[in-house]
């Protein structure tokens, strides 16, 4: 009997019990929830990854339909109607050092001078880090 009576004296005296993990019966338990967006249903909540790559795929088709005819005519308008189109084209997206030579946009934006045939050599340059993809 005397084993009994501390265990009932215990159970008698209702007092408050602090712990030291989350308070179930307040919204405490969405904390929970956050980590495991699946539990909730919450697609909202699914982690965001900052890269093209997982977002986005690579979609060729916009790639190679790139306004190349604008980039063309902006070309056309600064070194005038001497230069044919083609010429242009031929600099632009399919020039390499043996034939740059012989290609007549390239000769006239020499004649120009006033650092167009260095702007021109800068954004060729710049051309291999704008499209190339991400790391």
């Amino acid at each position: 009997m005397k084993r009994l009576l501390l265990p009932i004296a215990f159970a008698l005296v209702a007092e408050p019990m602090n712990s030291c993990g989350p308070d179930y019966t307040t919204s405490e338990d969405f904390r929970f929830w956050l980590l495991q967006p699946q539990l909730a249903d919450a697609r909202a909540l699914h982690p965001f990854y900052f890269t093209t790559e997982i977002l986005y795929s690579t979609d060729y088709d916009a790639i190679t339909a790139l306004p190349y005819a604008a980039n063309i005519a902006e070309w056309h308008a600064v070194v005038g109607d001497a230069v044919p189109d083609e010429a242009i084209a031929h600099a632009l997206y399919g020039t390499t050092s043996a034939t740059a030579k012989n290609n007549a946009f390239l000769a006239r934006l020499a004649q120009l001078k006033s650092g167009w045939p260095e702007y021109f050599a800068f954004a060729l340059r710049c051309e291999k880090l704008n499209t190339s993809p991400d790391p």
